[in-house]
């Protein structure tokens, strides 16, 4: 329940006039988001706490993350939480960085991350995805403490952190700033405050009249406060700032506890993170910010020590809305209740434009994702933690087209593999002055991280004949290597698929055995087509997919299968199904699903299918041409006979694994 003073001040509509707050509405209470002292994984993510009266804080979630990032540095530290300039939505951006797993913050302010984390809401209890985006220069050591405020004479957001750059040796911190508008796309980054000294942990307060800024100075461990009429300034620094000889703080926030009623001026509240004695959030009083006069606060209470976070004012149904949710058990943000892993959701499509998606789950907990690129010009990698984490994985571009001869033109479908300790990425590719002439091609990583590492070309992986040749993909069985791909046969026509055993993961041997030709009518439309194949080995049983028709609306899915304990060179061991397993669906407004790859949740329970479609049916022009094949995925589900179930591809938007799964 509110307490007496609130009450009285939401009879008065208070107007709030902070930039994280509820500007206009009814003062309905506070919520704070922060982060954990302590040990583990799961300290430096976001949890929340709420409050009537700004003063006395309780636990959300049952003191459990309302957030979790498993991408980048898998934690996150400074989360900052505003409500849009049109009030209709909520952003959290927070720190890529988990010292956790980092263990030298030397390490951390030289070589960490320039990205930031953001999620962002429209009710406070319903998430997105998490998103990676960089906003530091390409020079940065890292990107620390973000925070952003709208600027109205731009009409858009400045976003503001601190970085160090390689200019200065990495030892001085500045604050950097970028504009941006959706909190997708960003500014070039500029220099948003620079003094002699470092400056890292600035936040800005605007009263109704002036904003006031409070940043740490970390070379004296002390806070300062500058007062300025626009965001653009001049700033002046206040020499009467009472605070300004305390040290080991930082993390300042600033906002209005109460506004101003009749003769009583507001009272605003200062908290800074005792940081030096692991103390975390103490409270600080002001009755007038121009001031700079600010005395401890009694009465202040944290569930646990707060860490460097930030305040959101909420209107009375927002608050209303939190603790009816915290009250119910029905959990906000992360469901920490259930017992699937993160990666049990994400949004439809994964990524964009990406097609011929394949991804593969590595030992390391990584999901790495190859896919074509709409140029036809090089071969990324992403990695994330989860499936939904590939949408904002930062791509890696690692290895482009030669400007002539071989290997010059049509990168197409290239997939990642993992053999015998090593990363092999299996491409087809054709010539710069013949594009149509396609083969099969391997790259192989010298290293163990193949984001970073260097990769060579191993050459051409020779199959059969010379002729078109193109989406091989691998898979091992009884200590025994296969390759399956598509190829052109001379007086055939369309193409086929073909397996064979490996003696490397760069070549084949021995007999080479024809699988399927598109010898019915819907592996025909438009083109004569089989290729594309995918391997998964379950319930006693081979289950080789592969696609057919033309890439437009036509393009589909088939299925071969064939007895675990079968002699996979005989043509007889495999059944082709007589129907499409996976088609175009006008319902769910997907078109052309396929070229299809198989994955798992990270504990191996569920089995999940990554494929290619479009979500419109009619194609200007070539189908190749059009860029607009987007990677998706969803559950593979199994009948009672043992047989996969495939469905139908599901719509647009969120997709969610169900605890009956």
């Amino acid at each position: 329940m509110f307490v007496p003073l609130m009450r009285a001040l939401i009879a008065a509509v208070a107007v709030v006039c902070v930039s994280n707050g509820a500007i206009g509405q009814e003062v309905g209470g506070f919520l704070f988001a922060t982060f954990r002292s302590g040990g583990g994984p799961m300290a430096e993510q976001v949890y929340f706490g709420f409050s009537s009266d700004g003063r006395n804080w309780s636990a959300l979630n049952d003191g459990r993350p309302v957030l979790v990032s498993e991408m980048g540095e898998l934690g996150v530290r400074d989360p900052y939480l505003f409500r849009s300039h049109e009030g209709d939505k909520f952003f959290l951006i927070a720190t890529d960085l988990s010292m956790h797993h980092k263990r030298d913050w030397d390490l951390a302010v030289k070589a960490g991350s320039r990205s930031l984390v953001i999620w962002e809401s429209t009710d406070l209890l319903h998430w997105s995805e998490p998103r990676l985006v960089q906003v530091a220069p390409d020079d940065a050591g890292c990107a620390w403490a973000p925070e952003a405020i709208y600027d109205a004479e731009n009409g858009n957001y400045i976003v503001f952190w601190a970085s160090t750059t390689a200019g200065d040796g990495y030892e001085k911190h500045r604050i950097w700033a970028a504009r941006t508008e959706d909190f997708r796309s960003f500014g070039e980054p500029f220099v948003f405050v620079d003094k002699p000294t470092t400056v890292i942990d600035t936040t800005i307060v605007h009263d109704g009249h002036r904003y006031h800024r409070f940043s740490k100075d970390e070379k004296f461990k002390a806070i300062t406060q500058e007062s300025a009429d626009k965001l653009s300034g001049p700033w002046v620094e206040n020499p009467d700032f009472s605070l300004a000889t305390l040290v080991g703080y930082e993390g300042p926030q600033c906002y209005l506890i109460e506004p101003g009623m009749d003769d009583q001026p507001p009272t605003w509240g200062l908290i800074l993170d005792h940081y030096a004695k692991g103390m975390g959030y103490q409270p600080f009083v002001s009755r007038d910010l121009v001031s700079g006069q600010f005395e401890p606060a009694a009465g202040f209470s944290f569930p646990f020590p707060f860490r460097h976070g930030s305040i959101l004012t909420l209107t009375p149904e927002e608050y209303a809305r939190l603790k009816d949710a915290d009250a119910s058990g029905r959990g906000i943000g992360v469901d920490a209740s259930a017992d699937l892993p993160l990666s049990s959701h994400w949004n439809n499509p994964i990524v964009p434009q990406r097609a011929d998606p394949h991804v593969f789950l590595h030992g390391d907990g990584y999901y790495y994702l190859a896919a074509t690129v709409p140029e036809y010009d090089r071969i990324e990698i992403r990695r994330a933690r989860t499936l939904g984490g590939l949408s904002y994985a930062t791509p890696k571009a690692i290895w482009r087209k030669h400007e002539k001869g071989e290997m010059g033109a049509h990168i197409w479908a290239p997939e990642i593999h993992h053999i015998d300790g090593k990363w092999y990425v299996y491409f087809s590719a054709g010539e710069a002055e013949k594009r149509w002439a396609i083969r099969l091609w391997v790259l192989e990583c010298e290293g163990q991280n193949p984001l970073s590492d260097t990769w060579t070309e191993r050459g051409k992986l020779k199959v059969g004949w010379e002729s078109f040749t193109l989406d091989a993909t691998t898979f091992a069985h009884n200590g025994q290597r296969y390759l399956v791909w598509t190829q052109d046969e001379p007086g055939v026509r369309g193409t086929n698929l073909y397996i064979a055993k490996m003696d490397s993961p760069t070549s084949i041997i021995g007999k080479i055995t024809k699988l399927t030709q598109p010898d019915l009518e819907w592996e025909q439309r438009g083109h004569w087509v089989n290729e594309a194949p995918s391997v998964l080995i379950r319930n006693g049983r081979f289950w080789m997919t592969y696609s057919a028709s033309a890439t437009d609306a036509n393009y589909c899915l088939g299925l071969l299968s064939a007895p675990e304990d079968a002699d996979l060179l005989d043509p007889a061991s495999w059944t082709k199904s007589p129907q499409p397993v996976f088609r175009s669906d006008a319902g769910n407004s997907q078109f052309g699903p396929g070229h299809n790859c198989f994955t798992t949740t990270p504990c191996g329970r569920i089995d999940i299918m990554v494929y290619h479609a479009r979500n419109y049916e009619h194609i200007d022009g070539e189908p190749l041409v059009n860029p607009d094949r987007a990677t998706r995925a969803q559950i593979l589900r199994w009948r009672d006979d043992g047989s996969p179930d495939f469905g139908v591809p599901v719509a647009d938007g969120p997709y969610r694994i169900d605890a009956e799964d």
